[in-house]
């Protein structure tokens, strides 16, 4: 209550006694109550419409029951009607779902709580995507866009009368074929899986990826995909609150304050703004009918600042906007503030021939390190946004990138990511594909863009807009031109369509709505108007996988800001095991081939990412003879390549100054770049990804004849440091040379520690038995450790390691260590899916034991020591003994 008292002493002293005691009143009840619908008949209310809903089958004219938010899919598995479609070949069964008009349905009654007098509304945060909403078989609205919201007033709504409201969704790819039909040519979608006569994801504002993907399966959902609310007020209300940073110093933040308030009456008002509860300004002006914004500025004194992950606290503060009109209380509006000046610095090289391209909080460079983004699921409700943020947090991301391909995520994912510190690349939702440009288009995704800059605006960790995902570079250079036979006219016609979207609209209201922001017409570019390239803006670097070139390539020419690279690898064994359906289990078996979504017809007919993923094994492995032992390998062939990209740019820092790989999650079981299989399962990728985006990172690379070892450190202050090298030779079992050195890395940097010629470091030694291990460590003992291999894998003659290890209960878990009598490389320690280990696959060299963290539920010594098993990469590949 401190802060109560705080706030009344602030309070000037000629407010009237019947004010103060309304004011005190209100006050003890913004205190004490938790939900969002207050007693107080001049607040918002706010009533959930997520209750007994049903949805129509049409094929026998019955209801089932039908939750949302949620989706048709979603229902009718959940009704026994379809069983999982991402079982077996299940996905292919139901593709009728997509063709179907859709209607659910529900019964509510109008709270008692609510007034006859008040203003009502029905709110629809999401409907995916083409809805007719009845309410008491009246048509209420019509919506299109699954990225907007919708409002119908119903003032007349009655406290304690009931309605039925009706929720029609039309077929959406039947819409599209026609909307398709008006146009005289066809418009390319590179990635929806339907014919190309029949592509028709373009013409409907829907998330992409719901047509099919390289990564995903073709699941065209509908539903009521957010939330659905009745919402009174009364005197006013205020819809949006956006404080727009003018200047940031230690000592103050300014801000000029937005205001969007909505009355029923014009009449002289007063705004307070407080902090943490605390009243830190107040002034009048009138109060207008109808909707208007009112301006103030505010300041904030020796201001707590918003940090991200490892440059300090994600600090918020609680704000509350309030106006009173005429004497008595009318709206107040509740929110978070993080004080941050979010940029995207671009300087010119000094030579002229590039510009950097990094993130900087509060005047700080920040090297982004992170991920791309998708949601965890095709049927959006169910996923688990928290998960993916834990697993991101994990393995020390500070950016996450939202591509554009799928949806404006909801606010949790924002929330969430603004408390852990986790910055916010923001594609808007176009992806791969050219866009349709008439009238009604071009309004829509208008009021989509406002919508969403204004809803996501208030975050301070959003960075950036991009317009889209690799349009520009698609239609310059992915063929589309020749391979759909366009005349000059419909080319041109398409190319202004796109510049009527990402030049002209696009810009304009990011300028008008969220100004501080940098706007990037498309991602990757070198500049808005340039093609990518390595000596400016952000990259999309596909040469190893799609290029087919080798993981060193990551290190030949790195670029500013690498937002997109990968490399696929099988899921856990167990994830395959269980969506195969009892089908065969090899790389090239049926099942796998239908599942895997990445085709490459350029490099031949039928030759997809399975195929991909055996050209890259046979370089770097033996081929196994069991398909376990291949998607084995096939993990550590993907955590080998992100190693060498995420190393690669980090030690290149500062010209390199971004990091995110594709892709962090999956939406469905199966093969693809994420490191976190569908079903949470960490692929040896996000081992290796924790390891590489550690804040103490050591890495080596081989340039020439010259072995180079870099330290990297994102700790703030300058910190000594203790380099060993161990050069161990597998035949004799035991390091053969030794190298110290104490040295030190200036706070956020990289540096080379030290070089050496390596035929002068191996000498007359065979590198086939060779291994080098590095090891920095702080005066903490905080360490990071690398073995370096001088030929591929395949080529090393591996002995027959002799695994053993023990179990040491501790609070919270048990701690396993590992031992062996020669060094064991990628040791994998398999768990049940409820424990948490603290590193797989790792390294076990003779006589240094190797400690692992274990928790979770149910853990004990015993049930540990009965469950472990553990593989390793001697007794998975072919070898001959020493």
């Amino acid at each position: 209550m401190t802060a109560l008292f705080d706030r009344l002493l602030s309070v000037k002293l000629h407010i009237d006694a019947p004010r103060l005691l309304l004011l005190l009143s209100f006050m003890v009840l913004s205190q004490h109550l938790a939900c969002t619908t207050l007693p107080n008949p001049a607040m918002q209310q706010e009533f959930l419409l997520h209750q007994n809903w049903e949805l129509y089958i049409p094929s026998d004219s019955t209801w089932i029951p039908a939750k949302v938010p949620g989706t048709v899919h979603g229902d009718l598995l959940a009704a026994g009607i379809i069983e999982d479609p991402y079982i077996g070949d299940n996905e292919q069964k139901y593709q009728w779902i997509e063709e179907q008009d859709w209607t659910y349905r529900c019964t509510f009654t109008v709270p008692d709580g609510f007034s006859e007098s008040t203003r009502k509304q029905l709110m629809f945060e999401g409907l995916d995507t083409y809805a007719e909403v009845y309410l008491d078989d009246s048509l209420m609205l019509k919506a299109d866009n699954m990225y907007r919201s919708w409002q119908v007033q119903l003032d007349e709504l009655q406290p304690g009368n009931t309605h039925q409201l009706r929720v029609t969704f039309l077929s959406p790819v039947r819409i599209g074929k026609e909307k398709m039909a008006q146009l005289n040519y066809f418009i390319p979608a590179q990635n929806e899986q339907a014919p190309t006569d029949a592509r028709t994801s373009v013409h409907t504002r829907k998330a992409p990826y719901h047509y099919g993907w390289d990564w995903g399966p073709r699941l065209v959902t509908s539903g009521i995909w957010q939330s659905v609310k009745l919402v009174e007020w009364e005197k006013a209300r205020i819809p949006d609150v956006h404080f727009k940073l003018q200047d940031l110093s230690d000592s103050v933040a300014v801000y000029e304050v937005e205001i969007e308030a909505e009355a029923e009456k014009t009449g002289p008002s007063t705004f307070w703004i407080a902090l943490n509860g605390k009243l830190l300004t107040e002034w009048k002006d009138t109060l207008q009918q109808g909707v208007h914004v009112y301006t103030h500025d505010l300041q904030i004194s020796t201001p707590r600042l918003w940090w991200p992950i490892g440059l300090g606290e994600a600090y918020q503060y609680r704000t509350t906007v309030e106006v009173w009109q005429e004497g008595s209380f009318a709206a107040r509006h509740e929110g978070k503030l993080g004080v941050a000046k979010i940029e995207m610095v671009q300087p010119q090289d000094e030579d002229g021939k590039g510009a950097g391209f990094f993130i900087q909080v509060n005047g700080k460079p920040v090297f982004a390190k992170g991920a791309n983004y998708i949601p965890a699921d095709v049927l959006i409700p169910r996923a688990d946004v928290d998960q993916v943020i834990e697993d991101a947090l994990a393995a020390h991301m500070n950016t996450l990138r939202v591509w554009g391909g799928a949806v404006y995520e909801r606010e949790k994912f924002y929330e969430r990511c603004a408390e852990e510190g986790i910055l916010v690349w923001q594609d808007f939702m176009f992806a791969c594909a050219m866009y349709p440009g008439d009238e009604g288009f071009l309004n829509n995704i208008e009021q989509e863009a406002i919508e969403q800059v204004k809803r996501l605006r208030k975050y301070p960790n959003l960075v950036i807009w991009a317009g889209n995902n690799e349009i520009w570079g698609a239609f310059q250079n992915w063929g589309w031109k020749q391979k759909f036979g366009y005349n000059q006219q419909q080319a041109d016609t398409m190319w202004q369509h796109y510049q009527a979207i990402f030049y002209d609209l696009l810009p304009q209201v990011v300028s008008t709505y969220d100004s501080s922001k940098l706007y990037w017409p498309c991602s990757p570019a070198a500049a808005p108007d340039r093609e990518s390239s390595p000596l400016s803006g952000d990259q999309h670097f596909w040469d190893v996988w799609f290029g087919e070139k080798p993981f060193t390539a990551y290190e030949e020419e790195p670029g500013r800001f690498i937002s997109e690279y990968g490399f696929q690898g099988y899921p856990d064994l167990a994830t395959l095991q269980a969506v195969a359906d009892s089908q065969p289990l090899h790389w090239d078996s049926v099942f796998l081939r239908s599942r895997q979504r990445s085709p490459m017809n350029w490099i031949r007919q039928g030759f997809n990412g399975n195929d991909m993923i055996q050209r890259y094994l046979e370089k770097e492995f033996p081929i196994p003879d069991s398909f376990p032992n291949y998607v084995y390998l096939s993990q550590l062939l993907q955590a080998q390549a992100l190693e060498h990209a995420i190393e690669a740019h980090r030690a290149n820092r500062p010209y390199t100054m971004g990091s995110l790989y594709w892709q962090l999650d999956d939406c469905w079981p199966t093969v693809s770049w994420a490191s976190v299989d569908y079903y949470g399962r960490w692929k040896a990728a996000h081992y290796q990804a924790r390891r590489s985006f550690a804040p103490l990172m050591v890495t080596a690379q081989e340039k020439g004849d010259s072995l180079l070892i870099f330290g990297v450190s994102d700790y703030l202050e300058r910190t000594p440091v203790k380099l060993e090298l161990q050069l161990f030779d597998l035949e004799e079992n035991k390091v053969v040379w030794r190298y110290v050195q104490e040295d030190s890395l200036e706070g956020q940097s990289a540096k080379k520690l030290v070089g050496f010629r390596t035929r002068k470091l191996i000498k007359k030694r065979n590198r086939t038995h060779q291994v080098l291990r590095i090891i920095l460590t702080l005066p903490t003992s905080i360490s990071a450790e690398k073995v370096f291999w001088f030929v591929p894998r395949k080529e090393v003659t591996l002995p027959k390691a002799k695994l053993s290890y023990s179990i040491e209960p501790v609070n919270g878990g048990c701690h396993l260590w590992l031992s062996s009598d020669t060094a064991a490389f990628s040791v994998k320690v398999a768990l049940p899916d409820e424990w948490k280990i603290s590193d797989n696959y790792v390294n076990v060299f003779p006589g240094t034991p190797r400690r692992l963290a274990i928790t979770g539920p149910g853990l004990t010594p015993a049930r540990l020591r009965s469950t472990v098993r553990l593989v390793h990469l001697s007794e998975v590949i072919s070898q001959e003994e020493l």
